[in-house]
């Protein structure tokens, strides 16, 4: 099945670091695509306390060749202790986006 070629990676992080983050990954071709949402506001728990910040959300576009090695890329790289790195299910992916995905990161 095609659809299992291509993952969906979401990945919240602080606004001032996402432009960085996202290219890093496309130039290193761990992603054909990083879709940048500029502002979100995200509510959680961390150290026993509640807190309300402002964060970017990239979409990450990636192979399933290329999954393992783009998490342990945004482990490394990303700022936060605990990288928020959640894979989308697909259910479908039109062929000739797929087709792109996979030239671009070398498949």
């Amino acid at each position: 099945m095609s659809e299992s070629l291509l993952r969906v990676v979401l990945c919240n992080c602080p606004k001032d670091k996402v432009d960085s983050l996202s290219r890093e990954l496309v130039e290193r071709r761990l992603a054909a695509c990083v879709n940048v949402i500029p502002v979100v506001a995200s509510v959680y728990t961390w150290e026993g306390r509640v807190h309300v910040d402002e964060e970017s959300t990239m979409l990450v576009k990636t192979t399933s060749a290329r999954f393992s090695e783009l998490v342990s890329c945004l482990e490394t790289l990303h700022p936060y202790d605990v990288p928020e790195i959640i894979e989308v299910p697909l259910g479908f992916v039109h062929r000739p986006y797929l087709d792109w995905a996979l030239e671009v990161t070398g498949e």
